[in-house]
């Protein structure tokens, strides 16, 4: 455990540890203003600092701090935990205000008319939505790769058909059936697509044998982003659909619909509140923004040991999209 005044944050921040743990900002009568998790106390600090022109809240936060606590816990899920257990005791201030997450954003689809794929900022529409995402970039690289690879959409506002559709980079979505856009949609955004990633894989590997590297390094990296797209649709399949109990040796679990829910820990057993929004069925891949954190630490957490138990969920979450499209 760490303390510092806030006053040194900015001039020692290389000697804040990048440690997985809880952070608490406290003010001259050591009472609680804002608490959370972190996968590297540095790296927090330091985006909280950069931030303060453009949010008011952390502004005043760290106006009102006089200490800063680090608490290491050694991996995000602990942390996790630790947030949860410091949040039974105290309701920071600030907790309700900060909110990172507002700037998460959802990939949405839109079946009957181009633009067929878009980025926003809630799911208020009639549109399908995934997500949320935590980096908007991402999503445009995502979308551009597959437009680029396979000539899939990636509309822009305006008249259609498009330039990229005179310029032959599209297949002309918005002209054709919207039975081939359905089945793209289903086999290629909606789910893992293992067939595409291997036929990338040995175009790869063939770039690198005729030695075209650099051909084969800019094509490894379009199969990055869409690896990484998948892990998180393979994620948004497990979220909601996650009810289990699980112990290992710290402790006993259980968890709802992603979310632990209550725990026992040395002894002592804690309930923790569980948010229930509730979801249309164009929401079937997204979830509330603020729930997001917690359901992707406990799902890599589990992971490694829970893998084929996780497949089971993915396949089954899998078939019943595939039915609501049918």
């Amino acid at each position: 455990m760490l303390e510092v005044d806030k006053k040194s944050l900015s001039r020692d921040l290389n000697k804040i540890p990048e440690q997985c743990g809880c952070i608490e900002f406290k003010d001259n009568k050591q009472k609680v203003l804002f608490v959370s998790k972190t996968s590297n106390f540095r790296a927090y600090v330091r985006n909280i600092l950069s931030n303060l022109d453009n949010n008011k809240y952390l502004l005043k936060m760290l106006s009102l701090s006089e200490k800063v606590k680090f608490i290491a816990t050694g991996n995000l899920f602990r942390a996790l935990l630790l947030e949860k257990q410091i949040l039974l005791d105290v309701t920071p201030e600030f907790n309700s205000l900060v909110r990172f997450y507002n700037d998460y954003v959802y990939l949405n689809i839109e079946f009957t008319a181009p633009p067929f794929f878009g980025i926003s900022d809630d799911t208020a529409g009639n549109k399908q939505y995934l997500g949320p995402f935590r980096n908007r970039f991402f999503l445009h690289d995502f979308l551009a790769t597959m437009a680029d690879l396979w000539r899939y959409p990636l509309c822009p506002d305006g008249n259609y058909p498009c330039s990229r559709y005179k310029s032959k980079t599209c297949r002309g979505f918005c002209l054709e059936n919207r039975k081939d856009f359905f089945h793209i949609v289903e086999y290629s955004y909606l789910q893992e697509n293992k067939e595409l990633l291997q036929k990338l894989h040995n175009q790869r590997r063939r770039l690198f044998d005729d030695l075209q590297f650099d051909r084969a390094e800019l094509l490894q990296k379009q199969i990055e982003v869409i690896e990484r797209y998948y892990r998180m649709i393979f994620f948004l399949h497990i979220a909601k659909n996650l009810d289990m109990e699980y112990s290992d040796s710290e402790g006993e679990y259980s968890i709802h619909r992603g979310i632990i829910t209550w725990i026992s820990v040395g002894g002592k057993d804690m309930e923790f509140p569980c948010p229930a929004p509730s979801y249309r069925d164009n929401e079937y891949l997204a979830i509330d923004k603020s729930c997001l954190d917690e359901m992707w630490i406990v799902f890599e957490y589990l992971l490694p040991t829970q893998g084929d138990f996780f497949a089971k969920i993915y396949l089954n979450s899998r078939n019943r999209l595939l039915k609501l499209f049918s």
